[in-house]
């Protein structure tokens, strides 16, 4: 790439109830969530089962809690609707590699989030990527090996025309 050229970006989650959330795939991702947990906080690994969510599986990413000592968050496994070679979102890579900064740097804070605080997050994202938008609904889901913390975040993305994000096109993102 040409050394005199810089292509810039910004982005901004904005956080939504699960009543908010329009997109079916991610409303029966997060309800299979939610029942599989079975009033534990976080969904046991042992209790995942893909053949329940068959209909997401293309937009899920599973992201393990970086070590105490070591390298960082690793991506265990990603859809193919969300893998993405341009910014580096592919398996076995680290979401700390991932460029550009800004944007490795929003995932590493909003996966971290998760990982610290054990909430589930439901968001619209707004990503203005060199000229472009794009917009897209975004599930961050904690689960755990043994029930001691989470251990993996299971994030779900699914692309959405801005009408539909709880995000004003026109919005800035400053």
């Amino acid at each position: 790439m040409d050394s005199s050229i810089h292509i810039s970006g910004r982005i901004r989650a904005v956080p939504l109830t699960l009543e908010q959330l329009g997109v079916p795939v991610l409303q029966r991702l997060y309800a299979y969530w939610e029942r599989a947990r079975a009033g534990r906080p976080w969904l046991r690994h042992a209790d995942l089962r893909p053949e329940e969510i068959v209909s997401a599986l293309p937009y899920v990413a599973l992201i393990d809690r970086p070590p105490d000592h070591g390298p960082g968050m690793r991506i265990r496994l990603v859809g193919e609707e969300i893998r993405n070679e341009t910014v580096g979102y592919l398996r076995g890579r680290l979401i700390e590699g991932i460029e550009p900064a800004w944007y490795r740097d929003h995932l590493v804070e909003r996966y971290s989030a998760v990982f610290a605080g054990g909430d589930p997050s439901i968001e619209a994202v707004h990503v203005l990527y060199d000229v472009r938008n794009y917009y897209y609904h975004r599930l961050i889901l904690p689960v755990t090996m043994e029930g001691q913390r989470v251990d993996i975040v299971l994030v779900a993305t699914i692309y959405t025309e801005p009408h539909s994000r709880f995000l004003n096109p026109d919005d800035h993102l400053g």
